[in-house]
């Protein structure tokens, strides 16, 4: 019995190991695959969008309702029968489900403010002394040779270089703050299109840890562990469909996920 159930146990370790080396290699080609073929502005995006706000929400619930419900399924199959735990199931599923609604409906609608919420890709804020006593509070939109473009209180104005108090900023200066604005910028704008592609991703993802959480009860080990790698492989097929049918259309990446 003893060397019966080590044997069990040295199975289901190999079993979650080689689903792991899977996922790992899944992860590997996207984060070499994704930046090469559709650029460093679509790998940050959608590391962001993807591992982070996706990510949050994802592993939110699935460390607080893996854990939670599991005792709950296994107390109830084993006093009560397989109906009634799965009756349980049946109720958290279709919960599960309306919550999930909601949030992708929020991720979809709201891009914006949840973007920027996660990142630092808005504009930075910026304090101007103007040479008259005036202070100017307001986001940084733009700097040239002319001067600041800035957004005070909803309104963009620009505010020249001799209009300041200060000395106007080397050139290397000025083109390196452009350069860090408009990555900015560009990061941004793409993350606001991306997140409504990636979001119903969230409903497919958190409704299979329920299931991966249900195989670990019937003691299956390799299925649940393998899951996450069938979504990275998921990712890496939209990737690999972009680059050789879509012309590096990160839209393609996004629906993989």
């Amino acid at each position: 019995p003893s060397r019966s159930l080590a044997d069990r146990i040295l199975k289901a370790g190999l079993a979650v190991l080689l689903a792991h080396l899977c996922l790992k290699l899944a992860g590997f080609l996207i984060k070499n695959l994704v930046p090469n073929t559709f650029g460093l502005a679509v790998s940050d995006v959608f590391t962001v969008v993807y591992d982070t706000v996706l990510g949050t929400a994802f592993f939110v619930g699935e460390q607080c309702l893996g854990p939670a419900y599991l005792p709950i399924f296994t107390t109830a199959r084993e006093q009560h029968g397989e109906a009634r735990a799965w009756h349980y199931t049946s109720v958290l599923f279709n919960l599960q489900f309306v919550v999930l609604l909601v949030i992708i409906t929020l991720l979809v609608v709201y891009p914006v403010p949840i973007i920027g919420a996660f990142t630092q890709w808005d504009p930075p804020s910026v304090m101007l002394q103007k040479a008259d006593g005036q202070t100017l509070n307001g986001e940084l939109l733009d700097i040239d040779d002319d001067g600041y473009h800035v957004r005070v209180n909803g309104s963009d104005v620009t505010v020249r270089h001799s209009e300041l108090s200060t000395p106007k900023p080397a050139a290397e200066e000025i083109d390196q703050k452009k350069k860090d604005l408009l990555k900015r910028r560009e990061r941004r704008e793409l993350a606001w299109q991306m997140l409504p592609y990636i979001a119903p991703g969230l409903l497919g993802m958190s409704l299979a840890s329920l299931t991966y959480v249900l195989l670990n009860g019937y003691k299956e080990f390799f299925f649940p562990a393998f899951g996450d790698a069938v979504l990275k492989f998921s990712v890496l097929g939209g990737a690999a469909l972009g680059a050789v049918a879509g012309k590096g259309d990160w839209r393609l990446v996004a629906g993989g996920a």
